[in-house]
């Protein structure tokens, strides 16, 4: 089961203050409840404060909500288990929402296969009915080629754009009027953002950008020296940078994409302030999913675009704790504990004569769990091979959770989890923030890659395969 329904493109969380501090009732109906689980209601996306909401037996549920503001809260479906969706939703103070869930039978294609699902859809009824819908808009999808599989222009494009944008613009009419106004930047926001995934889509099939006068019109309209430009995830300015990088491939050439970009705004932006937001950005990024390639060249780079603020200092901290796990670099050591509660040093299951393949998962990740059945695959192809062995540590706090799931799967290669002892030491030298996440360690117990191939992408046989010859 999945829901197509996310939020609109770059939503930020919406505050604004309000005379009275009155009750605000949110009720409605479950699909698919069976007596069992409960739902969730975060106050932000991080899931710092949250209430609980248990529904009847019939899958109806009623909640109060204290709130002196106007804001945007998270309803999660938990009682799902392994499927539970979120839906966002919108919320002023003495206001009714009434959010009936729907299921919808729905297709979708994985690997050039139909499969069918049932999507959960939200109805919403109530004060902030129709802001809750606007959150909830399904993503759009655009053509960018004619019938004939040819490139549309731009104008051709942004005529099916304009259509879609005033079909937004209706429905923010019918929203309260600082929701509204809030939104209407992030459509402002939404048409450069499709002007830069058009540009990357006509010019992957052969279009000539540089000759189509009103792209580059819109293109060159862009203010990359003004800081508003520069706010949020995949920000103007970005898409700006990586735009011109793609139709200008002598910039820089030669040079990985993220130095490309980072030269680009040392040498083509002026307002230090922009320099500095999207350096630390990009930085942080790179950080957060453990991609180490030329990072001591895009540091020497990095700081002189940022060097003094608060989010340089701390890329800093882990910069130079990665340092030690990039290629090349012993693995450092941590404790580590088998399903026995033995204890174990990673230092004595690595190297040794052999490559290993190290799966850091957490039994409470779907993602994780979705690539156990390709792990097993990969260590039952290599089972006989004395070159290389297979590896999952578990990071999970709930040590009974993981021994049960293990218990029940009962694989056949080695499994093992952090131990409390070394938790703190591990999560600071290795730095994982996402989850799953692979390594491979040469057989001298060096790093070969401290972000490889997952087990389910394509060809992951092959790589190790040739990776061990």
């Amino acid at each position: 089961m999945k829901i197509k329904y996310i939020a609109l493109l770059f939503c930020t969380i919406l505050i604004w203050s309000c005379s009275n501090n009155k009750s605000t009732v949110i009720k409605g109906h479950l699909c698919r409840y069976e007596g069992k689980g409960f739902c969730l209601l975060d106050y932000d996306s991080e899931g710092k404060q949250r209430d609980t909401i248990v529904p009847d037996k019939n899958g109806c549920f009623y909640h109060n909500v204290t709130c002196s503001e106007s804001v945007k809260l998270y309803f999660s479906l938990r009682y799902l288990g392994d499927n539970s969706i979120y839906v966002p939703v919108y919320i002023t103070s003495g206001a009714e929402l009434n959010i009936d869930f729907e299921e919808r039978k729905s297709t979708f294609s994985y690997r050039k296969k139909d499969i069918e699902c049932y999507d959960i859809v939200p109805v919403f009824k109530g004060t902030t009915a129709n802001e809750s819908d606007y959150l909830n808009l399904p993503y759009k999808e655009f053509s960018y080629t004619k019938e004939n599989k040819t490139p549309l222009t731009y104008k051709e494009f942004r005529d099916s754009l304009s259509v879609y944008m005033d079909y937004l613009k209706g429905i923010l009419g019918r929203c309260c009027k600082d929701f509204s106004a809030q939104h209407a930047k992030d459509l402002d926001k939404l048409q450069y953002q499709q002007l830069f995934i058009y540009g990357h889509n006509v010019k992957s099939l052969g279009y000539d950008l540089l000759n189509d006068a009103d792209f580059m019109k819109v293109l060159v309209s862009i203010d990359i020296e003004d800081t508003t430009n520069c706010v949020g995830m995949n920000s103007i300015t970005e898409g700006f940078i990586n735009m011109n990088l793609s139709l200008y491939p002598e910039l820089y050439k030669g040079d990985k994409e993220i130095i490309r970009f980072m030269k680009y705004l040392r040498d083509k932006v002026t307002n230090p302030l922009v320099k500095e937001k999207l350096s630390d950005a990009s930085v942080q990024a790179m950080l957060k999913f453990g991609i180490t390639d030329n990072l001591a060249e895009i540091f020497d780079i990095y700081k002189d675009l940022s060097g003094s603020s608060e989010i340089f200092k701390s890329n800093e901290k882990i910069y130079n704790g990665v340092k030690n796990i990039m290629p090349g670099m012993p693995a450092p050591d941590f404790k580590l504990e088998d399903i026995n509660g033995n204890s174990v040093s990673f230092k004595d299951i690595i190297g040794h004569g052999k490559v290993a393949y190290v799966d850091f998962w957490a039994t409470w990740c779907v993602p994780c769990r979705a690539e156990i059945p390709y792990m097993e695959k990969l260590a039952k192809i290599f089972k006989e091979n004395k070159d290389i062995v297979f590896i999952s540590i578990s990071i999970d706090t709930d040590r009974e959770k993981w021994a049960e799931k293990i218990k029940t799967d009962n694989p056949e290669w080695p499994q093992y989890i952090v131990s409390k002892l070394s938790k703190k030491e591990f999560e600071s030298i290795y730095n994982i923030d996402g989850i799953p996440r692979f390594m491979l360690i040469d057989k001298n117990g060096c790093f070969i890659d401290n972000n490889t191939i997952r087990p389910s992408f394509d060809g992951s046989e092959e790589f190790l395969k040739k990776l061990i010859k």
